[in-house]
């Protein structure tokens, strides 16, 4: 795999493309310390979305609000804001900011929602099955929340 790594991405310069490879836990694995991958590489770290600040709510609802552009035009009877505002704390309550979540949530919900001819609603989020890190978080940031609540 490495070795077609290589070659492809010799093959895209020479056509002045670029290869962009997405993956988790790249960081001193065989792909980034290869020395003909690293002297052309560049590593982008994304962060999930936090919402402590204020800032950082401010940067998820703009990111769902954009979200938002792409898919209410197949959701007509949902209205807008629904995911920027209505849905917010949702959402990262069950993606924990985490954009991979994030994606497979808002189109796998869509798509319930369009299925049916409706709008988007709550049940179709939580219908949506995430990834276990995102599973085994939300209940864990249930539980805080929780005891919280009760102390």
């Amino acid at each position: 795999m490495l070795d077609y790594l290589k070659f492809l991405n010799t093959e895209l310069g020479e056509l002045h493309g670029t290869l962009v490879l997405v993956g988790a836990h790249l960081d001193g694995g065989p792909i980034v310390t290869d020395p003909q991958i690293e002297a052309r590489l560049h590593l982008l770290h994304l962060r999930p979305f936090g919402i402590e600040a204020r800032e950082e709510q401010v940067a998820w609802q703009r990111f769902l609000r954009d979200a938002e552009t792409i898919l209410l035009p197949y959701l007509p009877a949902t209205p807008a804001g629904a995911l920027s505002q209505e849905f917010a704390a949702y959402l990262w309550k069950r993606t924990q900011g985490y954009l991979g979540d994030t994606a497979t949530l808002l189109t796998d919900a869509t798509l319930h929602a369009v299925a049916r001819g409706t709008a988007l609603t709550r049940a179709d989020l939580a219908a949506v099955r995430l990834s276990e890190r995102a599973e085994a978080a939300e209940k864990d940031w249930e539980a805080r929340t929780r005891r919280k609540a009760a102390s």
